[in-house]
């Protein structure tokens, strides 16, 4: 998407799109950030769903900055994957990740919604040795994931608000660094629960 700073993407209340939003060098500015939100549409008042069943994630953020989503909801429960996600073994509500170096800045997600993100299909068992592994080694669904392992690149000014996860794989809220290049997180008024795994987590 060619976004540039004060574009907005709403969802209508109420509906529900199937996907995954994919934003890749998008960049806003501190005074006009770019806007992931919704609408209400008639009278419906309900959060809009991004169900990401079958795909990667639901929301990706790729080297950008500036950015705010709120006021979405987002599920992902299973389905037919290609090799590349397999290979990645996660899919996540939301990812915030680096590719290249950079200073990646000032991203908001607040009053988010995201549950039942799953990355096998329902009724898969998954063998009594994997629980005593300390991350796991299968593929795994996770709520929020920020994860920054490129040298020299830095995600900063991040905040998470109010947010609810719940119903996941994994780890609620995770953010993964390399050499301490994850600066100034806030994390304010978030309830995690049903969790494979921590709730939220700090590597």
């Amino acid at each position: 998407l060619g976004l540039t700073p004060g574009d907005k993407i709403l969802f209508a209340s109420g509906d529900v799109f199937s996907g995954t939003l994919n934003l890749n060098n998008i960049s806003g500015t501190e005074e006009n950030p770019i806007l992931i939100s919704s609408y209400e549409s008639g009278e419906n008042k309900k959060l809009p769903i991004i169900d990401s069943k079958g795909f990667s994630h639901g929301i990706v953020l790729k080297n950008c900055s500036h950015v705010i989503i709120s006021n979405i909801e987002i599920i992902g429960n299973g389905g037919a994957v290609s090799d590349e996600t397999k290979q990645a073994g996660m899919r996540c509500g939301v990812l915030v990740t680096t590719s290249k170096i950079g200073v990646y800045k000032n991203i908001q997600l607040i009053n988010l919604v995201i549950h039942d993100i799953f990355f096998e299909n329902e009724g898969f068992i998954r063998g009594k040795d994997e629980v005593l592994t300390s991350n796991g080694t299968q593929s795994y669904g996770w709520g929020i994931r920020f994860i920054n392992l490129v040298d020299e690149a830095v995600i900063s000014d991040v905040l998470v608000e109010n947010c609810l996860i719940q119903n996941v794989d994994h780890t609620g809220i995770k953010f993964t660094g390399k050499g301490k290049n994850i600066h100034n997180i806030k994390l304010y008024g978030n309830r995690v629960n049903y969790t494979g795994g921590p709730g939220i987590q700090m590597s």
